[in-house]
């Protein structure tokens, strides 16, 4: 899976002050098709972007053991 996204900042404001400047957020699924290594790259294209903080989950996984299958 492959996809370009641009980013951008945005102000959230609340009744509690100016508001806090964040980065817009994207979340993409994937299932491995077999069991094994898996990798993930990324390209930053934005200058004076410094670090980027990716999450991994797997939702199918319980008490520390993959679902069967994987």
């Amino acid at each position: 899976m492959e996809a370009r996204v641009a980013f951008d900042l945005r102000v959230e404001r609340d009744k509690y002050g100016p508001g806090r400047t964040v980065w817009d957020d994207r979340t993409w699924s994937f299932t491995p098709t077999q069991a094994g290594p898996a990798s993930f790259e990324m390209t930053i294209e934005t200058p004076g972007v410094h670090e980027i903080l990716v999450r991994v989950e797997d939702p199918e996984k319980t008490d520390g053991e993959r679902a069967p299958g994987y």
